[in-house]
């Protein structure tokens, strides 16, 4: 699976295809621009430019690269600067170069968090600070390049490797001064983490800068028995030693006895002694295994061939022979994925669905024109609250009238799973369209429906979170499932008196067992808190409220439960500094919250304000009310916190529901006693007398 993903905004209900927004070229300062042979002139550096028209200005976030393909340089010509300037003229530069570029936009704003790429004022192509080395621009010496196709768009495209060339069966090959490619099982490269400490199988987002190919060096004069003895030269792709941080370009084993290799300058002739510390670390014994592969033991302080230290492995192996494949070179090509998208299965596009309880009975998506999904591998449902007495079983339907779903493969794992149970802990599933498509028959580019219905006819009463598409396989899944023995890539506990919760994470993430709020606005006695549909954006910070009653997976009742976030997007949409969310403050890191009269914690499903040292926990989020924009009490507000000398007096339920409005400050309890923060539809016990809310 290739991996790599964008942040899709404004994709159409029947075109999911990531759109490229294109850009032409007009003159700006200085610079000329010939519109028929699409060249940039100009006779000077540092400010002669031309302005990229028809992109977009403003909140650019959405967008994950900026491409434009540069060829036909001048002599004194190597580069030129992509820069992107805010609506206060603070920028971010890139330089761009001969060939195919593809701009990262997350990484360069990450890179430059003075510029501020939600108010960006426009996007211009400037002259170099200076011409090539050893060369002039100037009125005698005019600069010139061919720019063509340049667009932005939402999606990554990166430099992936696409597998391995010609698999190296002798050792003759590899002693006889071939270069080669170390795999573990010819699906991942091996290279250097970091460019120095250890060995790592490298997915295939790893550019190509950071694999690099290997050279046996023979050693004849080490003193040590056996003649099989080499050293390992290590090897940019372009075929010069690669140098580390120490100025080395051997693999080295370290004494403290590191399983991985590491890159040693004393790996290198000394007498008869190779590698740091006057040991021989820098020494490997290699072999040979028709069956099996290759082989590469360290010597470590063996001076007589006993005593060899660890062998060379990857990630994860253990400490028994390791055998590893080589091949003469690996293969690279553009590659670009589409990112988490929640767009196409809205809940509010659902049938069936009721915004206000977030239930869903019978019903789903159907789509006049069919839906393309095949951008995307896996299918992501996620609930607020765990599924009914009566499973849900997820149908997938395509224009030839071919039906997935789970009635025939109620538990087979390599399914996928399309049933919802509360009972089984299915509370959130992640569905394989490959699979469904090679196996099961069905036309992932034709997608006409997508609904649910209760797993022995009845109403499937679904409380959904999320319902996205993304290439993205969460190390939290089993058998493609998140399942609630599963923590999610976070998990919070809630109880009773701690039901409400903040959240703040660097990525896209579902929500597994909680409704989700931002701030709306304030009012003169405190804040209201809207219900937030849809993913969770990378870096901004919600309130959260668990939704399900304290055990309701167990009939034992438990007085502690979990809040499942599940990552949706690849790390390369990460991003590193918390996004301000209408004055919610997120932290990545553990933080020290500001004191005053308008900073607020939560603690114990009410808010505090900060008058004393508080940490606020890392991906959590502390409320500042001087940075809160809206003013308004907004009627679609679900949640409300009132303040009263400081502290909250608690966070009550609003429902459009005159029931529900004539009790939010009294104490409500379900038919089982339990207190409940935000009722819903049911009955309930409210001063010692049963109250129905429909």
């Amino acid at each position: 699976m290739l991996a790599l993903v964008l942040c899709v905004v404004g994709a159409g209900m029947n075109s999911v295809k990531a759109e490229k927004v294109y850009g032409s070229l007009s003159v700006a300062t200085g610079a000329t621009w010939n519109s028929e042979t699409n060249t940039m002139g100009f006779t000077a550096v540092n400010g002669w430019q031309i302005l990229l028209t028809g992109l977009p200005s403003g909140d650019i976030t959405a967008y994950m690269t900026i491409h434009a393909t540069l060829s036909n340089f001048s002599e004194n010509l190597d580069k030129v600067r992509l820069r992107i300037k805010d609506k206060s003229e603070k920028y971010a530069d890139y330089n761009l170069v001969a060939g195919e570029n593809n701009v990262n936009l997350v990484a360069l704003r990450n890179a430059n968090p003075n510029c501020d790429f939600t108010n960006i004022k426009d996007i211009t192509i400037w002259s170099p600070t200076a011409a090539k080395n050893g060369s002039t621009i100037d009125d005698k010496h005019p600069a010139s390049v061919v720019i063509t196709d340049v667009y932005i768009d939402e999606s990554f495209v990166v430099i992936s490797n696409d597998g391995f060339t010609d698999e190296i069966t002798s050792l003759d090959y590899i002693t006889n001064g071939n270069t080669f490619v170390i795999s573990d099982n010819g699906t991942k490269a091996m290279y250097f983490a970091n460019g120095q400490n250890s060995i790592n199988g490298g997915v295939q987002t790893i550019p190509n800068t950071a694999y690099f190919t290997y050279l046996l060096e023979k050693v004849e004069d080490s003193g040590i028995e056996g003649n099989n003895i080499y050293r390992i030269r290590i090897k940019n792709l372009n075929g010069t030693d690669y140098s580390g941080i120490d100025g080395g370009c051997y693999i080295n084993t370290p004494t403290w006895g590191i399983t991985f290799a590491g890159i040693s300058a004393n790996s290198q002739s000394n007498g008869k002694t190779y590698g740091q510390d006057d040991n021989n670390y820098g020494l490997w014994y290699v072999t040979f295994d028709s069956e099996n592969g290759f082989s590469f033991q360290n010597v470590g302080k063996a001076t007589d061939g006993q005593g060899r230290a660890s062998w060379m492995k990857v990630d994860g192996m253990n400490s028994d022979q390791v055998y590893l494949k080589l091949y003469k070179s690996i293969e690279f090509s553009s590659v670009t994925v589409n990112p988490a998208n929640d767009k196409i299965f809205a809940l509010s596009k659902a049938t069936g669905y009721d915004a206000e309880t977030k239930l869903l009975s019978i019903g789903g998506w159907t789509f006049d024109t069919p839906v393309d999904l095949s951008n995307w591998n896996y299918l992501v449902i996620t609930t607020s609250q765990s599924a009914s007495n009566t499973s849900s079983k997820i149908h997938l339907t395509d224009d030839n009238g071919v039906s997935c779903t789970d009635a025939d493969n109620t538990h087979d794992d390599s399914f996928r799973g399309m049933v919802l149970d509360k009972w089984n802990n299915r509370n959130a599933l992640c569905i394989d369209l490959n699979y469904l498509k090679t196996t099961k028959g069905l036309d992932i580019t034709k997608i006409k429906s997508l609904t649910l219905d209760g797993y022995y006819g009845g109403n499937a009463n679904v409380y959904l979170s999320q319902v996205y598409l993304t290439s993205y396989l969460s190390t939290n899944m089993l058998g493609g499932q998140y399942v609630s023995q599963h923590n999610g890539n976070l998990v919070r506990n809630y109880t009773v008196t701690g039901k409400f919760g903040t959240i703040s994470l660097p990525y896209k993430a579902s929500v597994s067992g909680a409704l989700v709020y931002s701030i709306a606005g304030k009012t003169d006695n405190g804040i209201t808190l809207e219900r937030v549909d849809g993913l969770l954006e990378a870096g901004k910070s919600y309130f959260y409220m668990s939704y399900d009653e304290i055990g309701s997976y167990d009939d034992n009742k438990p007085t502690v439960g979990n809040v499942h976030f599940f990552r949706a997007d690849f790390s390369e949409c990460d991003i590193t500094t918390p996004v301000l969310n209408n004055g919610l403050v997120g932290t990545f890191t553990n933080t020290t919250a500001p004191q005053g009269e308008n900073y607020y914690v939560l603690s114990k499903n009410e808010l505090y304000q900060v008058d004393s040292d508080v940490t606020v926990e890392a991906n959590k989020a502390y409320v500042d009310l001087s940075k809160i924009t809206n003013s308004s009490s907004s009627a679609k507000s679900r949640v409300s916190i009132d303040f009263e000398g400081g502290q909250a007096t608690g966070i009550a339920a609003i429902e459009n529901n005159d029931a529900v409005n004539a009790i939010t400050n009294a104490a409500i309890y379900n038919l089982n006693g339990q207190r409940v923060m935000n009722p819903t539809r049911g009955i309930y016990i409210v001063n010692g007398k049963k109250l129905f809310i429909k």
